[in-house]
């Protein structure tokens, strides 16, 4: 069902700061060389310069430093009536008509508190990041890490990639980030602009769950920082007792888990909370690649032939796989796939399948069912060149992969046949990897050779047709050959939650996604995690939790990703020394997302709320975002690095609810429990909530407790 814009009922009342705004040109990077730097701001008299907001003046120039950074310390008087509130910019090259920049690089002003009889201030600006900030908003660290967020180098107090802020202005500044890898490590803080750290505290990440949330806080009067370790995936709740459990529709994605992994986890994990369907890897045997590098992923991408048996398990656990999860109320989704065959290699995971080459496998298909050049493919090389032409993209080689003549009566019933045979073990439907390059004609043509499942349904088809190309190469245009994957939905949703979280107070169809009901969204898949334009587990809180506003807004079919931990884009999962991928536990090299408590009982949230409207839509302007389904559940989004406490509009009845992003509700009793926080909804509808920094609060109607 499509879902219809938020609609925003009003926002969140912040507390005002003393600033005055000028016409003041942002720009986002210098053309030029930065000569100067000035704290142009509402202070700017106060320090003896003839007016406020003057990027020219003298006294509030920095001076340049050793390292290229330009830094000064300067005393700021109160407003002469006690505590004051200034705002200013970081101005370059002495005029605004240059780059000049807000806290972490941004346009806004800076927000700088001061309290009554003055203060000095250390003020830094980094011209090589554009980052900028003061000794009241930030404070630095030194660590053994520091590389790993960006810094040139580590045990240095200088990179403003690793600065903490105190955005909430208490005293305590902080940095929460999920991208330092496992490990032991080291780190002191200090005052913005000291030369000298304090102590050093040592703290481990660990590799449990694919890494972890790290939350640095610096206190100066404790002298020594604090560090919190939270793995990025928390162990699954002995039991989730989910009333909606084989009522849902929302697909867990494990990526390259072994057969018997997904059995387990059909039975121990998605059956019980929820969730509607698991889609599986690729389950043909594909090329075994052991001089290539270890395996990569993507040999399951390069089918060698049609047997099931493959680095993922036998034939044998492929349907023993399917049965189990049946049972447990989870259908199969099968990655498929039917555009082409292999690009390289001579070796396969299943030992029977000898003899073929890039262009010919014994039994199934012959130099005849590709596509060639010139015949078909208009370049020498036969190889797509220009992602723009419609007879390239679905007639030429796919970076060598060898191109199945799809147009063919014979080829399209090899694939059907080996589709039916997936169909019989009780598989629900199908993913077809590559889709855009087969063509609209083709996949049309080949779903019309499917039988239907053993349930009597036709099965359920999802598109990989990625945004690009004109005319009938756009996703929009295969909508009548199966769902489409959101690529859009993740952009978008990327996008918000590393900027501007209120941005998606418009979203769906009237922000330019895929029709609700033709989409399978997702945060991230095992491709965009790797390339950067979506979020992935090592984005840690900021994941989860957009992970759990797709499951609350409930746009498209959605689609929970869990793959595994990597250092480079081609990694292997992990496996034996053959390739063959051994047990995923969460616990050694997988990254769990769709365990999280949080996720998974929103999976339960998801199936209750079903497709009641987005209502009572609340945000802050900026990183906070609540919004109710109906009167049938309520969750509030919090990305500020600091805790956010106010007082919603719910939607729901009075009542006693249980937080189910912070505990499990239980209907084990007429009781009605719950093993975590809850909120209290008022008679007015109304709840003060408070949402802890990258977190959610989120209960629904069926998870009322204490009736």
């Amino acid at each position: 069902m499509t879902r219809p814009a938020l609609r925003r009922l009003g926002t969140v009342a912040l507390a005002a700061t003393l600033a005055v705004t000028i016409n003041q040109v942002v720009a986002p990077a210098a053309a030029a060389e930065t000569t100067s730097v000035t704290v142009a701001g509402s202070f700017d008299q106060e320090i003896g310069c003839a007016d406020d907001w003057q990027p020219a003046c003298a006294a509030a120039h920095l001076d340049k430093q050793p390292n290229g950074q330009f830094a000064k310390t300067l005393t700021i008087p109160d407003s002469g009536s006690g505590a004051t509130s200034y705002g200013y910019k970081f101005a370059t090259n002495d005029s605004w008509n240059n780059p000049n920049f807000g806290l972490r690089g941004g346009s806004g002003d800076i927000a700088l508190p001061i309290p009554a009889g003055g203060q000095n201030v250390t003020f830094v600006f980094d011209p090589v990041s554009n980052l900028g900030s003061d000794s009241i908003n930030s404070a630095a660290i030194s660590g053994t890490f520091q590389r790993q967020l960006g810094c040139a180098a580590d045990n240095t107090l200088s990179c403003p990639q690793s600065w903490l802020y105190d955005d909430d202005h208490d005293g305590v500044f902080t940095l929460v980030t999920g991208a330092i890898a496992p490990g032991s490590y080291t780190v002191s803080a200090a005052t913005l602009g000291s030369s000298s750290g304090s102590a050093p505290v040592t703290f481990t990440v660990p590799a449990a769950g694919g890494g972890a949330t790290t939350t640095i806080s610096f206190d100066p009067k404790a002298g020594a920082p604090t560090v919190s370790v939270v793995p990025l995936v928390q162990p699954a709740p002995a039991t989730f007792s989910h009333p909606t459990a084989k009522r849902g529709d929302v697909v867990a994605n494990l990526f390259e888990w072994n057969w018997k992994s997904v059995s387990t986890e059909c039975q121990t994990v998605l059956g019980p909370a929820g969730y509607g369907a698991v889609q599986v890897a690729p389950p043909q045997n594909s090329i075994n690649n052991p001089d290539g590098g270890g395996h990569p992923w993507w040999e399951v991408y390069q089918p060698v032939s049609y047997s099931l048996n493959s680095r993922m398990g036998s034939e044998d656990d492929f349907k023993a796989m399917v049965k189990t999860c049946r049972a447990a109320g989870v259908q199969v989704i099968v990655d498929t796939v039917i555009n082409h065959m292999t690009g390289q290699g001579s070796t396969s995971y299943d030992p029977a399948t000898t003899g073929w080459t890039h262009t010919n496998y014994p039994g199934l298909y012959s130099a005849a069912d590709f596509h060639t050049s010139p015949a078909d493919c208009p370049e020498a090389s036969n190889t797509i060149d220009d992602f723009n032409d419609y007879r390239q993209v679905t007639q030429c080689q796919l970076v060598g992969l060898a191109d199945l003549r799809t147009e063919s009566d014979a080829v399209r019933t090899q694939i059907a046949g080996y589709l039916n045979k997936l169909l019989s073990y009780g598989v629900t439907g199908f993913r077809v990897d590559a889709a855009k390059h087969i063509g609209q004609a083709d996949l049309a043509a080949i779903v019309k050779k499917l039988n239907r499942t053993v349930d009597g349904k036709r099965p359920y088809i999802a598109l990989e047709v990625p945004p690009g190309g004109p005319g009938k190469l756009t996703p929009f245009a295969f909508q009548d050959q199966g769902n489409l994957l959101g690529f859009d939905f993740a952009t978008q949703v990327k996008a918000a939650f590393t900027s501007n979280l209120t941005d998606l107070t418009v979203f769906g169809e009237d922000a330019g996604l895929l029709p609700s009901d033709h989409s399978l969204v997702f945060v991230q898949n095992h491709d965009t995690e790797r390339d950067g334009t979506t979020l992935s587990y090592k984005n840690g809180p900021t994941n989860t939790l957009a992970t759990e506003f797709m499951l609350a807004y409930g746009y498209g079919r959605a689609e929970v990703y869990s793959g595994f931990v990597f250092a480079n884009k081609d990694d292997s999962p992990p496996a034996d020394a053959n390739g063959f991928v051994t047990d995923a536990n969460c616990d050694n090299g997988w990254a769990c997302t769709h365990r999280s408590r949080g996720v998974a009982n929103l999976v339960d949230f998801h199936n209750f709320v079903g497709d009641a409207p987005v209502r009572n839509v609340d945000d802050d302007g900026v990183n906070l975002l609540a919004f109710s389904r109906g009167n049938k559940g309520w969750i509030a989004l919090n990305n500020h690095d600091t805790p956010q406490t106010r007082t919603f509009s719910t939607g729901l009845l009075p009542g006693v609810y249980c937080d189910v992003i912070h505990g499990t509700y239980s209907q084990a009793s007429r009781g009605k429990s719950c093993d975590g926080p809850t909120v209290t909804v008022g008679s007015s509808g109304k709840a003060t909530v408070t949402v802890p920094a990258k977190d959610a609060v989120a209960f629904s109607a069926g998870n009322r407790v204490g009736r």
